[in-house]
């Protein structure tokens, strides 16, 4: 994964946890629920997209 595509698909996971986390509040779930799993998800998601990029980073060097 090269850097762009890092970059990229971490902005768009960030607006997609912003979207559920805003309609999730807007719709009336449970405000906290919504938070718990929207940084869960970030942090999960985050962690796998990070993994990938500095594996094909470090096979670089």
């Amino acid at each position: 994964m090269n850097d762009k595509a890092f970059e990229t698909s971490l902005t768009v996971l960030t607006a997609l946890v912003l979207l559920w986390i805003i309609l999730g509040i807007v719709f009336g779930m449970a405000w906290g629920w919504v938070v718990l799993i929207g940084l869960a998800v970030e942090i999960v998601a985050g962690g796998y997209l990070l993994r990938r990029w500095g594996k094909a980073y470090m096979e670089k060097e």
